[in-house]
């Protein structure tokens, strides 16, 4: 066995510590790797968030409002135009006759 037994060992235990490294880098790499998609899914998470944030934020900055001046200059125009009206009296407004004191009506008076 000699010389080239010995040879063979050595080569065999060279090449065992070779193998064993390269998996072990393999290893690493996985992890690494594992870990920078981790990263740059909550990046993204993050990155989603801060983007629908920043779109309702520029809403409620820019969110319409009603124009009172107008509303209020239109009701005060069909207010002077032809007879008042509310949900009691109607388009027609109450007749003359309905509003003189001292008459009988169906409501004790």
């Amino acid at each position: 066995m000699g010389f080239s037994g010995a040879a063979m060992v050595m080569g065999a235990a060279s090449l065992a510590a070779t193998v064993y490294q390269g998996e072990k880098q393999a290893g690493a790499q996985k992890r690494s790797l594992r870990s920078q998609e981790q990263a740059q899914k909550e990046s993204a998470s993050k990155a989603m968030y801060a983007e629908k944030r920043a779109a309702m934020e520029s809403a409620k900055a820019n969110g319409k409002s009603p124009d009172t001046m107008s509303l209020l200059a239109q009701e005060q125009k069909r207010a002077l135009s032809g007879p008042s009206s509310t949900m009691l009296s109607g388009q027609s407004g109450v007749s003359r006759s309905a509003m003189k004191l001292g008459q009988s009506s169906l409501l004790g008076g």
